[in-house]
């Protein structure tokens, strides 16, 4: 049995199924534009705003406002763009509030690994408030050691820099084999986490097969986590 001293988890796409979320609330928020007055084909509005978040990225805080920008002054009719950008945001707003939770198995098993000794924390890149909001919704904060939340706005340095990791062993007075990284990303969780030494978990859930990567465990769920832990380190729990 091997000793295990931690467990960091990346957020999106491994605690929660971001990108199918995502989708879901961006639709929402565009349906909600269009019975406000917007014209068009949900199709093709989807496209440019999905045009739209390529080129600015997934943080930019005016996807819909662009979009409205974008579109020819027929789409807006007498609308004032004001207000439709305004149902989009909370068309989107509402979905997250209905939709935004972990899967099942998530909870269950973090409640279990933190009957441990184990210390359960986040890596994860983004935009602190973005980031902790997602925390807080998702309801996983009593498992979670307060201070094992490294996002990398917050710390200035993101994944896959190997600073990260080396912070995160040095600030805990860890080994890097005592340490696991579960993520789904192999470019951003996987390799640099093997490249420093910590056993690597690829949640495999929510990801495209071919984005499977060599890592020392792959899984489908948490429940597979907790079983990995349970036969392979020598952990107690209550």
């Amino acid at each position: 049995m091997k000793p295990l001293k931690a467990i960091f988890f990346d957020i999106d796409n491994t605690l929660f199924a971001t990108t199918s979320f995502a989708n879901m609330a961006r639709t929402n928020g565009l349906k909600a534009m269009m019975q406000h007055g917007l014209k068009g084909e949900l199709e093709d509005l989807l496209a440019q705003l999905h045009e739209i978040i390529k080129e600015f990225g997934s943080n930019d805080a005016g996807h819909y406002k662009k979009l409205l920008m974008r579109l020819p002054p027929k789409a807006l009719g007498d609308i004032n763009p004001a207000i439709l950008e305004a149902a989009g945001i909370v068309g989107y707003g509402q979905t997250k509030f209905r939709h935004y939770t972990p899967h099942e198995d998530v909870q269950e098993v973090l409640k279990t690994l933190a009957s441990s000794p184990l210390t359960l924390g986040i890596l994860s890149n983004g935009l602190t408030l973005k980031q902790a909001e997602k925390l807080v919704r998702l309801g996983i904060l009593p498992y979670i050691h307060p201070q094992a939340i490294f996002i990398s706005e917050q710390t200035g340095i993101a994944k896959p820099s190997p600073r990260i990791f080396k912070m995160i062993m040095e600030k805990f007075n860890f080994k890097a084999e005592e340490v696991i990284m579960v993520g789904d990303n192999p470019e951003m969780d996987i390799t640099p986490a093997q490249e420093q030494g910590w056993i690597t978990i690829q949640n495999c859930r929510n990801i495209d097969p071919s984005n499977k990567k060599e890592a020392d465990y792959h899984i489908n769920n948490f429940w597979d986590l907790l079983e990995i832990i349970k036969n392979d380190f020598d952990v107690t729990f209550i």
